[in-house]
């Protein structure tokens, strides 16, 4: 408490100032002192902990990246889109699984949206792997407020 009264000296206002600053800068004694000690730990361990849980979802989500490439430059390059959503078209965080076939060769299944100056809508896409490169087997578009999908080729 030595500390804070030394710095107190400088706060304006005189002595109610300085009584107010050492009031807030003294820890509580004894059981007091060992609750706020708990709590700065269970703080801490939070914050790690979701950190991790952040790093390990976004890990997870990397697996999609490659088909998810793939199709958003096909349906950039589209025209079908380009005439639907407008141009530029903006995308989403992708969302889906990827899975491994009898066969060995992994497939994915996603989905993610879109957004262009003229529409909104969702993104359908089933794409496998072959050798060294993924290859889109659907694309579809879903326009909100319309029944009908639009396959891009």
């Amino acid at each position: 408490m030595v500390g804070a009264w030394r710095w107190a000296r400088f706060l304006p206002f005189g002595k109610v100032a300085r009584a107010t600053y050492s009031a807030l800068v003294r820890l509580p004694a004894g059981r007091g002192r060992a609750w706020a000690i708990t709590g700065i730990v269970l703080v801490g361990i939070g914050f790690v902990l979701f950190m991790g849980f952040s790093f390990v979802r976004f890990m997870s989500q990397s697996k999609l990246v490659p088909p998810y490439g793939v199709s958003v430059a096909q349906l950039i390059a589209s025209r079908e889109a380009s005439a639907e959503l407008g141009a530029p078209i903006a995308v989403g965080v992708p969302t889906g699984t990827i899975s491994v076939g009898d066969d060995g060769h992994p497939t994915a299944s996603l989905h993610y949206s879109v957004k262009g100056p003229k529409a909104n809508g969702t993104v359908f896409v089933d794409a496998s792997r072959d050798a060294d490169s993924w290859k889109v087997e659907r694309l579809q578009l879903q326009i909100e407020n319309h029944p009908n999908l639009i396959s891009i080729d």
